[in-house]
């Protein structure tokens, strides 16, 4: 078949046909992706997450960013996932050199919990309108850049109101 389509599956639990799903991607030149949909699989309690502890909405979205990554051709050079209330700072290392059209995500469970992400680029200084578009909800916040980013110590400083979870 000389179609240029590529289908990628996602199953959502155990319920799933699992083997249909891989083999629909499979046909398809797709990858394949589970998403666990049980109350058991983001109550870890581990102090450092991973994307196995993420929530269920988080995990959701986290398979949807990784689909829209590889459709748009884009690495995902750095992830982090943890808990944030009230001030949260993450370190960025970026070692790749200089990136083109860098994009930060946050994404965050309960809704309007976050009032502001403080990114910082390797110098400190705070990127805003001027630097990067930047697409706001009550869910996440992303950073779009259309120029080259230089590599080095970026930081994010997340300020909750509320306890929850990012990635």
């Amino acid at each position: 078949s000389g179609s240029d389509t590529i289908i990628d599956a996602v199953a959502f639990g155990p319920q799933t046909d699992q083997n249909l799903m891989q083999s629909i991607a499979a046909t398809g030149t797709g990858d394949y992706y589970y998403v666990d949909v049980t109350d058991t699989a983001a109550k870890s309690g581990a102090a450092i997450l991973s994307a196995a502890d993420l929530s269920l909405g988080n995990r959701i979205s986290n398979v949807y960013l990784t689909i829209n990554d590889k459709i748009q051709k884009k690495d995902r050079i750095f992830f982090d996932t943890g808990m944030t209330g009230g001030v949260t700072n993450l370190p960025i290392p970026i070692s790749e050199g200089t990136i083109l059209n860098a994009v930060f995500a946050f994404s965050w469970e309960k809704k309007g919990a976050v009032d502001r992400v403080r990114l910082q680029d390797p110098d400190g200084n705070t990127i805003g309108p001027a630097d990067a578009e930047i697409f706001r909800n009550e869910n996440h916040i992303v950073f779009q850049f259309s120029k080259v980013i230089p590599a080095g110590n970026w930081s994010a400083q997340i300020i909750s109101d509320s306890t929850t979870q990012y990635f």
